[in-house]
């Protein structure tokens, strides 16, 4: 369930970016031709954010509990590709589960 809608409102980064998003997802909707659009698509993503909100797990402002500073101090590794490959990953493990904090996301970095 954490997953969904995470990775689109960590990207809008705001709750006021995502609900502009969604408005114009829902206005680009209903330009279409009923055979062809998902009519409660926003609808149903909204539902599914009030839904992480309530756990706690919506990604507005989110920010990994690891920095690439701490990515090249675990990893023995200096600035490069390697650390952004590693944030990234930390990344897309957050979408599943953005609750977890730095001493639980180490075991997975190292």
């Amino acid at each position: 369930m954490l997953e969904r809608g995470g990775k689109a409102v960590s990207a809008c980064g705001t709750e006021e970016r995502f609900r502009d998003l969604m408005l114009l997802i829902d206005a680009d909707n209903n330009a279409h031709a009923a055979n062809h659009c998902m009519s409660h698509q926003v609808e149903l993503i909204l539902q599914c954010t009030e839904e992480m909100k309530t756990e706690g797990s919506a990604m507005f402002g989110y920010k990994l509990p690891l920095t690439g500073k701490d990515v090249m101090e675990i990893k023995g590794i200096g600035p490069g590709p390697a650390v952004k490959e590693c944030m990234d990953y930390l990344l897309k493990l957050a979408y599943v589960n953005p609750l977890r904090d730095k001493e639980e996301v180490i075991p997975t970095s190292e």
